[in-house]
């Protein structure tokens, strides 16, 4: 009996000299973390790690690679009792233990990046930061929180963490506001990367979309706004929590189960709290939420026979709509909009001689004050336009005939319209907003190959990804792939221009940080259609994990 127990246990001493290396390096990886320190000699990690990689590397190989058949055979086993082998309990509880252990490590290894980050990086408030918490002052119950000159979720947040305006300076403050945007960043850009690998089919392909999208996280076009007292950290973090949504939708609409009609109509109403603290981050986000509605009446079109669940899908298209005229309400009626005609008349409209004789015809008051204030910094002209009575005028004109006049001025002037922000691309697609960090030292190395790698800025390998994602997304729509990220891809195609369109002629300030959300999602397009494309493939190579 001992000897037919040893035996069995022989089959599985990979299997098990597998999970202690893992084991090992995952105690590495926790000797890492910033204030973790127990190991009772210096760099004891490095030891870790290389007697667990040299413990897990061959019994890797001898457990997940063709070789497995030669340890097999040196136990005994015959061809026919492989089979059993793969479906032993003993097996199958190594096997969800190895692959539990890779995610948790490949975690690890995000949280560990990401506190790093914090120590590189001090939080810092912005001049935009005083009108978000001049809305985080006034009641939940004030029609004035909902409807003000700036959008509700980020002074939400504020007021959730006590900041005002007697101490949104305070540094503990500032901190406190930084340590939670950064957590929010964390469990929103995890969930997408749960939602990414559960989306592939190829256990191998799921394990490498989870990690792609937890270091595309770190790239500093995306994590370096955790430390800034402004909108941008929010905006993405509810931009990936809207992804995460969609893609457990798009998943859970094809496949019949028990309790999917329940299940669907509680991911239906999240994904819509989603979508509403996106949209209400930044007034543009909106926009984004509406191409993605083009896409997914397309998607209910071609899918309607095979779809199992609809509602959902016609849930988010309803939601998006209401979401349309609530925002564009609070748009009018909060004066949001005023600041960005103010902008572009100073930047492009005086400037331009035919610019502003259009203006001038439709009726602008070129008082002299308005005149004179067009040499001030952008900061004193607006603070001029806001607040000082001699420009009621001009005030009252852009109030009543603004919006229509800028309007009218793009459409008399089609061809140069649709074409700026072509000719600018690069400038929208390859921003760079490191100016706004403030970093209390260098970077760690780690981190810089990290950004360089996930955030490429090359023409040729943005060019390659904008071709291998609408290479892909045809492919979808024709029904020769089954891969549900490709409606991500193909909402990111479809928005690229709109989005680039509106911030280009939105607002002639800050054009790389307006346009931060463009190059973000360039670059995840093409990451989520390298994954979609290698699971493709695997699937032909390899049986597909169901």
């Amino acid at each position: 009996m001992l000897t037919s127990l040893w035996r069995k246990l022989g089959l599985y001493i990979p299997h098990l000299i597998l999970v202690l290396g893992q084991g090992l390096l995952g105690l590495a990886i926790l000797e890492n973390f910033p204030g973790v320190d127990f190991l009772p000699f210096p760099q004891g990690w490095r030891i870790l790690s290389v007697v667990g990689f040299g413990l897990a590397l061959p019994a890797f190989l001898l457990t997940y690679t063709p070789l497995r058949r030669y340890w097999l055979v040196f136990q005994g086993v015959s061809p026919e009792g492989r089979l059993s082998y793969r479906q032993s309990v003993e097996y199958r509880f190594l096997n969800g233990l190895f692959w539990g252990l890779a995610y948790l490590e490949v975690w690890g290894i995000f949280l560990a990046l990401k506190k790093t980050f914090g120590f590189s990086e001090a939080p810092r408030t912005y001049y935009d930061t005083y009108s978000y918490v001049v809305v985080a002052e006034k009641p939940l119950t004030s029609a004035a929180f909902w409807v003000a000159e700036r959008s509700f979720t980020l002074p939400l947040l504020y007021k959730m963490l006590g900041v005002t305006l007697a101490n949104f300076n305070d540094a503990g403050v500032m901190y406190r506001v930084a340590i939670t945007q950064k957590w929010l960043s964390v469990i929103a850009w995890s969930g997408l990367a749960i939602t990414v690998a559960l989306s592939l089919r190829q256990r191998w392909m799921r394990l490498v979309g989870f990690t792609i999208i937890l270091l595309f996280s770190l790239a500093l076009e995306v994590s370096l706004w955790d430390f800034l007292l402004l909108s941008e950290s929010l905006s993405f973090s509810f931009f990936a929590l809207v992804l995460a949504s969609w893609l457990i939708l798009l998943r859970l609409g094809e496949h019949e189960f028990r309790g999917a009609f329940l299940l669907g109509g509680i991911l239906t109403l999240m994904s819509f709290i989603f979508m509403g603290l996106y949209s209400f981050t930044r007034d543009s986000n909106l926009y984004f939420l509406l191409t993605a509605l083009i896409v997914f009446l397309l998607y209910l079109g071609l899918k309607w026979k095979t779809l199992y669940l609809r509602w959902p899908f016609i849930g988010l298209i309803l939601g998006t709509l209401v979401l349309f005229g609530v925002q564009n309400y609070t748009l009018i009626h909060g004066n949001r909009w005023q600041i960005h005609i103010y902008d572009n008349l100073k930047v492009r409209i005086m400037p331009d001689p035919q610019a502003r004789a259009f203006f001038v015809n439709a009726g602008l008051p070129l008082t002299p004050r308005f005149l004179e204030i067009q040499t001030f910094s952008q900061r004193q002209y607006q603070v001029a336009m806001v607040t000082e009575p001699t420009l009621q005028p001009v005030r009252e004109w852009i109030e009543k005939k603004g919006r229509a006049t800028y309007l009218a001025y793009l459409l008399s002037r089609p061809l140069p319209t649709l074409f700026e922000p072509l000719h600018h691309a690069l400038h929208l697609l390859n921003g760079n907003n490191t100016e706004y960090r403030h970093p209390l030292g260098p970077l760690s190395r780690r981190l810089e190959r990290i950004d360089a790698i996930m955030y490429p800025r090359g023409v040729v390998v943005l060019g390659a990804f904008l071709w291998l994602g609408l290479i892909g997304a045809i492919v979808y729509w024709r029904g020769q792939d089954t891969h549900s990220v490709w409606v991500l891809v193909s909402i990111f195609l479809v928005s690229l221009y709109p989005l680039m369109f509106l911030v280009w002629h939105g607002n002639p300030l800050e054009i790389e940080r307006h346009a931060a959300q463009i190059g973000v999602q360039v670059r995840l397009l093409g990451w989520l259609a390298l994954v979609a494309v290698g699971d493709g493939w695997l699937m032909r190579v390899e049986k597909p994990v169901l």
